[in-house]
């Protein structure tokens, strides 16, 4: 009787224990088909009621039918939210996993499909949130495209067919197109090839004006009937060829960065794995003041199933003072009209200076309402002209005035050499970069850029883009984005006809914005190894470099090219400008029948040249002020 009671005793606590393991929140899973979700109607009402259900029940998953599911703005939720390098705006909502912790949205391959003037995900105060296995994209395209069809030489025109996707007007000779944003004209324009291969060759010097904010003056548009408008272009630019697609993002007054796909914001722990973006109205995914963010197997590339030219319409992802590792590995980046990725801080300018006190002011728009600082921050002063350090200081206290101004009590004196239009970066929030193992092809500008003070490896990816491959900067006069980059490492990756578009940079551009180097004492930028990598060029420039240092490139394999013709012949292979110790040794090199590389006078002294072999030709070393001095 006792063993029987003891059993008995035993069995009810493992009852108990099993059944406390199943209604614990780690194990809750909160289906959204059980709140309406489905491919029959709009699902943004269901999407809120299931996540309201996983925030009653501390749900740790909510799984998504695998189905295409579409959402609208009618019954989105409404915030406004000043988000850094897009546009702040009052925001429709559908999927806000704001404050969650230990949570994961499973799409279970889902594709979402969104309508009008949307923010898709919100994510902000999160810690640990996975998001995996769906895709994303609009029903309408948030741009203009039309196919060139026919040309005329003669007439100095061109004819456009565009698709019953877009809707257009041309209106007092200028041709618009409607997105959910309103009747764009076609400004910021571009043209690429058609199947999704990319920005065309020398892609610059077919643009109507693109920037200009009287661009229409450049061209006359004229409605032909059927969905065809010609175009009568005034400039002495080329003109396209037939076949080409052109795409607009429009230059009015109205904003065109309102819908990015993924808003983060003082979040960590944040990964995104196995999602597709075919598109959004602004950057892919925008983080800011957030860490240990990883993107694995992304794919950022246009739907070719509607024949669509364009992505994202600005860059693929984009982190701003953010800290920990930004990590994106195993990814595909392509057709966006921006970088596969950014990784910056943030100048603010200074525009008061009291005993203790910084006024501060963000100068650039997209950076309006920038939760620039908190007390505890360290933050360092830059000279704008120079870029170099001035002074150190800890937050005490912030106090905002309105989105563009805010005073920055410090806990210390401030030196009297700080002065009014000088910036300021913050040194809590930078981060490192990671970025291995994916491809970035395809894309208007660059490759990836950064401006991180954060440790930075690229290693195993495959660049070929319409500027740079790889931009590392450095700006406190007009993007305004710090900081140096300390300790960089490139290697095993290939590049292959970088630098198509016609702007003439060098395929890995180090060019911080320093407007006057006489008066620069010291280096901006840190450690930089370039190792291994093999260079596919047409065009002669592979490295322009300033202010670093130190600088390491070795081991590497420069080709020649025959996909397309140079386009600046005349650059240096090497452009090495103020510069610490420079070591170009071990490299291969097949690439025109000589090469050369351009010093100055404070670099020519730290230069160290071994072990390069070259199969015809000879390489050229001159000094930029004195002319040549050597051949190797």
């Amino acid at each position: 009787m006792k063993s029987v009671f003891i059993s008995l005793s035993i069995g009810l606590a493992l009852l108990f224990v099993n059944c406390k393991k199943e209604v614990a929140p780690a194990d809750i899973v909160i289906l959204a088909a059980d709140y309406g979700l489905s491919g029959k109607e709009d699902g943004t009402r269901a999407i809120t009621a299931a996540l309201e259900a996983v925030r009653a029940q501390g749900a740790s998953k909510l799984v998504l039918p695998a189905d295409t599911l579409h959402f609208y703005t009618d019954k989105a939720l409404e915030k406004y939210i000043a988000i850094s390098n897009n546009d702040n705006s009052l925001k429709r909502v559908v999927f806000d996993l704001s404050d969650l912790e230990n949570f994961t949205l499973d799409g279970q391959g889902a594709t979402l499909i969104f309508h009008g003037q949307l923010v898709p995900f919100v994510i902000e105060g999160a810690t640990n949130l996975t998001l995996r296995h769906f895709s994303v994209d609009w029903e309408d395209p948030l741009y203009g495209q039309g196919e060139v069809i026919a040309v005329d030489q003669e007439q100095r025109s061109f004819d456009l067919a565009i698709s019953s996707e877009w809707n257009y007007e041309v209106h007092k000779g200028t041709l618009y197109f409607k997105t959910d944003r309103g009747w764009n004209d076609t400004g910021k324009n571009l043209f690429f090839y058609p199947n999704g291969e990319g920005t065309v060759y020398h892609v610059d010097q077919y643009k109507l004006d693109p920037w200009g904010k009287w661009h229409s003056d450049s061209y006359q548009a004229t409605d032909l009937g059927d969905r065809k408008v010609r175009i009568h272009s005034s400039l002495t630019n080329p003109l396209p060829e037939k076949g080409w697609m052109w795409v607009s993002k429009g230059t009015d007054d109205r904003s065109d960065r309102l819908s990015p796909a993924f808003r983060v914001y003082r979040s960590f722990g944040v990964n995104l794995k196995r999602v597709n973006l075919y598109h959004s109205g602004a950057m892919g995914l925008i983080a800011e003041k957030s860490g240990d963010i990883t993107i694995d197997s992304m794919r950022v590339a246009a739907n070719q199933q509607q024949h669509r030219a364009v992505s994202t319409t600005a860059d693929a992802t984009h982190f701003v003072n953010c800290r920990g590792m930004i990590t994106i590995k195993n990814s595909y980046f392509a057709h966006m009209l921006d970088d596969a990725t950014n990784v910056h801080g943030i100048y603010t300018k200074i525009e008061r200076v009291d005993k203790n006190v910084l006024a501060i002011r963000q100068i650039h728009e997209e950076q309006l309402g920038f939760d620039f600082a908190e007390p505890g921050d360290s933050l360092v002063v830059a000279d704008n002209e120079t870029l170099m350090p001035v002074d150190t200081l800890i937050v005490a206290e912030v106090k905002w005035f309105n989105e563009g101004y805010q005073e920055i009590k410090t806990q210390t004196p401030i030196d009297p050499k700080v002065l009014p239009g000088f910036g300021v970066e913050n040194l809590s929030w930078s981060a490192g970069l990671t970025f291995v193992n994916n491809v970035v092809e395809k894309n208007r500008a660059r490759g990836i850029l950064f401006s991180t003070r954060g440790k930075v490896h690229i290693a195993g990816n495959t660049f070929s883009n319409m500027m740079a491959g790889i931009s590392i900067s450095g700006d406190n006069n007009y993007w305004f984005e710090s900081g140096p980059s300390r300790e960089v490492t490139i290697t095993d990756n290939t590049f292959v006809n970088c630098t198509s578009g016609g702007k003439g940079n060098a395929v890995i551009m180090i060019a911080p914005m320093i407007l006057k180097p006489e008066k620069t004492n010291g280096y901006y930028g840190g450690h930089f190894s370039i190792t291994n990598n093999h260079f596919e060029a047409f065009d002669r420039s592979i490295v322009y470099a300033m202010s670093l240092e130190n600088l390491v490139f070795s081991d590497n394999t420069i080709v020649q090219s025959k996909t397309y013709p140079p386009l600046f012949d005349d650059k240096p292979t090497f452009e090495i400008l103020q510069c610490g110790t420079t070591e170009i040794s071990n490299n291969r090199f097949n690439h025109y029948q000589n090469g050369s590389i351009v010093t100055d006078s404070i670099s020519e002294t730290q230069l160290s040249l071994s072990g390069n072999s070259k199969r015809t030709g000879t390489i050229v070393v001159k000094n930029k002020a004195k002319g040549l001095y050597k051949i190797l």
